[in-house]
């Protein structure tokens, strides 16, 4: 137990530490997007890169991880989807619902857990959870949400705009040309490799006060006042989305858990990463695209944040009861 405590601990402390920081003014709303860009733009996909680059690319596109992890992502959200239809919504709505249920916060939580948790072998799985969240739930969620609109010419050329911002984001096309960096054996001079080395040092401190900052913040970086609950609205919004913490935080690991260790067979390190990886909290992606949408952003951001304050309870029990060899 107290390794689990060890490892978990550095990761909570750096969320609260960036949560106080929001909390007592001493870094605003402002500073938040900043640092959040910061980390999605640089340091990440600078670390992306680099693991992609440094592993033999059938590591990255592993037919076993894409099966543990994807699978269940994808009933997750189908699931999510479902639930939300019964309740009569719309389909937008049920989109971002299904999102909510199934999208794990791999690149921002995940890596830096796994690095403390067990270092750079583990960390191959991660690159490709990260680009599974980053595409295929995205791409589909898009495709949804615009399905539900009317087309006029702005709303139509809505969704390929998203999707072409989706396909120049760093961090689907880091860790992409880190594969084909690592598939036709490309050298990088030594100067341009300490640069990349540099820049991702710090994206697992600085990610995990992002995600701190992030939450501390949310209320004024909604666009509205209408977009975050009163204290009032805060308990039906946790019973409404209690359902989804269900899926995220214990379904979609438990499925993960049985597909990595005893369907798919993958390696007691893999799977334990595969599975830790589909444990973290909600990330931010379906709060973003309720504000591209302009759709409700309460339940998003509610779940956001008892999301990943569950989460420590959840990733603490998991790792103590998964082997890991």
């Amino acid at each position: 137990m107290s390794v689990v405590l060890t490892a978990l601990f550095p990761v909570f402390a750096l969320i609260a530490i960036g949560w106080l920081l929001g909390r007592t003014g001493v870094l605003n709303a402002s500073a938040s997007h900043s640092l959040t860009r910061f980390v999605a733009l640089v340091c990440l996909p600078a670390l992306l890169f680099d693991i992609s680059r440094r592993h033999p690319w059938q590591d990255i596109v592993h037919v076993g991880v894409l099966m543990s992890f994807g699978v269940p992502m994808l009933l997750c959200f189908g699931l999510g989807f479902w639930w939300r239809c019964r309740q009569s919504a719309s389909r937008s709505a049920a989109a971002l619902a299904g999102m909510n249920a199934s999208y794990a916060n791999t690149g921002f939580m995940g890596i830096p857990l796994l690095s403390l948790l067990i270092g750079e072998e583990a960390l191959a799985p991660a690159v490709t959870t990260t680009l599974l969240t980053a595409t295929v739930l995205f791409s589909l969620t898009i495709l949804i949400l615009n399905s539900t609109h009317t087309t006029s010419s702005t709303q139509a050329k809505r969704p390929f705009r998203a999707l072409l911002r989706l396909g120049a984001n760093p961090l689907v096309f880091a860790p992409l040309a880190g594969v084909i960096s690592s598939a036709w054996a490309i050298p990088l001079p030594e100067a341009l490799q300490t640069v990349i080395t540099l820049l991702a040092a710090p994206a697992t401190p600085t990610a995990l006060i992002a995600i701190g900052l992030f939450l501390a913040t949310l209320p004024a970086a909604a666009p509205s006042a209408s977009a975050h609950p009163s204290a009032q609205q805060a308990q039906p919004l946790l019973r409404q989305g209690s359902g989804f913490l269900g899926l995220k935080l214990l379904l979609q690991p438990l499925l993960t858990g049985l597909l990595a260790y005893y369907v798919v067979g993958l390696t007691p390190v893999w799977a334990f990463a595969v599975t830790v990886l589909s444990a973290t909290p909600l990330g931010t992606g379906p709060f973003m695209l309720a504000s591209l949408y302009q759709q409700d952003l309460r339940e998003s951001s509610a779940l956001i944040l008892w999301s990943t304050v569950l989460s420590a309870l959840t990733l603490a029990a998991l790792v103590q009861v998964l082997p890991m060899t």
